[in-house]
């Protein structure tokens, strides 16, 4: 799973980049959160006090930050929907939690037919037969600049689990390159990092990483991040992560494993509330935008601020007068390190096996 690449060098406009980063890093916050029009509403650290929002005592007075349902409706309030009031109707309660991250009226893009909004999650019935060990062959490659990591320790965890001790482990040569032995169709977790006292680059977990079934060598690259991309990236959105809380990348993928536009994400904790002050993020062009409100063609997202734990990040897209769930992923969340996942339509936990791992 690789989301989209943040090119510095040889980018085109890497001067207004590095400028934006100066123009928007946390340093140049100044102010009251409030004091312009949609700060409260932004999922913003505005004046970099800590506190997000209707959070931010400095917000009280917005009409956002009104408790209660003020929806316009006049039923009895006796049945659930969507948008998280207990109502069956199709308004906006602007006291919802769920209605600040969940509110676009933009139609969605992508093949969504393979499951139909409300039912069961969909299932994969494996071959067991197919669950085999086959040398890997790629590199380690940084997520900002695709430039090989050298010096990288890969651990593999085969129960799919952040926790614990590596399985197998190895590390990238001068080159980036990378080989160990790793199975194909079983969904695993890998951790890469590099010599802390260098910093070059941040500890990252991918997880629900499943191979496909290959001829005969599984190649490709493995996910890191230059601790560049991870201090720049929340610069430009405007948020500040917490150093007892990660950042969790991803794509929203359709039926046909394809980037899904026109999603939002809602992170739950292990309980099923909605956590805050998580803000999720998305991107356009595969360059995070802070004005972008839902997926756009690239299907990238970040959550960042999010607590160390268990979490379930779910991606819903509008139908006309509601909001449907269209997918979800669940992530043990490792403190002050970046976690990779992606959501797919249809499947709730996040893992999805490739057709070469399916009983035929």
């Amino acid at each position: 799973m690789r989301p989209g690449k943040l090119k510095i060098d040889g980018f085109p406009g890497a001067a207004l980049l590095l400028s934006l980063l100066v123009a928007c890093g946390p340093g140049a916050v100044e102010g009251i959160e409030g004091t312009v029009a949609g700060e409260c509403t932004d999922d913003a650290d505005n004046d970099a006090d800590g506190l997000f929002d209707c959070n931010d005592p400095d917000c009280s007075g917005a009409a956002a930050c009104a408790e209660g349902d003020t929806d316009a409706d006049t039923d009895a309030d006796t049945d659930t929907d969507a948008d998280a009031d207990t109502d069956a109707d199709t308004d906006t309660d602007t006291g919802s939690i769920f209605t600040w991250y969940v509110n676009t009226t933009e139609p969605p893009t992508g093949t969504h037919t393979c499951h139909t909004p409300g039912s069961s999650w969909l299932t994969q019935s494996v071959d067991s037969a197919r669950v085999d060990d086959f040398p890997f062959s790629g590199i380690v490659a940084d997520f900002e600049t695709e430039d090989p990591v050298s010096g990288a320790t890969v651990e593999l965890r085969l129960n799919d689990e952040v926790g614990g001790s590596a399985d197998r482990s190895a590390v990238s040569g001068s080159n980036g390159e990378l080989s160990l032995s790793v199975p194909s169709c079983l969904p695993l977790t890998y951790r890469v990092a590099t010599d802390a006292l260098q910093d070059e680059t941040r500890v990252s977990y991918t997880v629900h990483q499943v191979f496909h079934l290959p001829n005969a060598t599984i190649g490709g690259s493995l996910n890191s991040l230059s601790t560049i991309t991870y201090r720049l990236v929340p610069s430009l959105l405007g948020v500040s992560v917490d150093a007892d809380k990660a950042t969790v990348w991803g794509t929203v993928r359709d039926c046909a494993g394809q980037p899904y536009a026109g999603a939002q994400l809602l992170v739950r904790g292990s309980g099923g509330a909605v956590l805050e002050p998580v803000s999720t993020h998305y991107f356009r062009d595969r360059f995070p935008n802070r004005d972008q409100l839902e997926t756009s063609a690239d299907g990238h997202w970040l959550a960042a601020n999010v607590p160390s734990g268990p979490v379930t990040i779910e991606a819903y897209v509008y139908n006309g007068s509601g909001y449907d769930l269209l997918g979800a992923t669940e992530v043990t969340v490792v403190a002050d390190a970046v976690m990779f996942s992606d959501i797919t339509t249809g499947y709730g936990s996040g893992v999805v096996y490739p057709p070469s791992c399916l009983v035929r």
